[in-house]
């Protein structure tokens, strides 16, 4: 099952800054744009995969219907 977040991404001088406000503990870096947002997908999806069904249901988040 897929999620969907809002994921915001910073320039901070060289190099890019993400993190998704529902779980602000997923950050990540990049030196391009499209970097950061890829590693802060992959810190989400690692995140999410170590949680329980109930730490799940918790963020409120909603299933990805694409």
């Amino acid at each position: 099952m897929g999620y969907k977040f809002e994921i915001i991404i910073e320039e901070k001088g060289n190099h890019y800054e993400a993190y998704a406000p529902k779980i602000p503990e997923c950050r990540a870096t990049g030196a391009s744009y499209e970097l950061a947002l890829k590693n802060t997908r992959a810190a989400l999806k690692s995140y999410i995969g170590r949680m329980n069904d109930s730490e799940k249901a918790s963020l409120a988040i909603s299933p990805d219907k694409d």
